[in-house]
């Protein structure tokens, strides 16, 4: 009865130390996966707020550019009326 009441208690050790172990490596691998994770969400992020940023200056620029091609123009028509004169 003694030897199996040891072998029992053994058994029991073992198999709390096998799940022990085996409950680490699973959480290794949701954290791996967490981590995985969030480092996607924030190079999407990171990419869609850099295109953001590029999209206003893009739009400033082009309004600039449009006011400044406009002014040439009036220039253009000023120097042309002034010259038919």
């Amino acid at each position: 009865r003694q030897a199996f009441l040891q072998l029992r208690r053994s058994a029991i050790i073992i198999q709390k130390y096998y799940r022990t172990f085996k409950a680490q490596i699973i959480n290794q691998k949701e954290q791996a996966h967490q981590h995985f994770s969030a480092t996607k969400i924030q190079a999407v992020y990171r990419g869609w707020s850099q295109r953001q940023d590029y999209l206003l200056l893009r739009a400033a620029a082009v309004c600039l550019q449009r006011r400044f091609r406009s002014h040439l123009t009036g220039q253009a028509v000023r120097n042309k009326v002034q010259r038919m004169r």
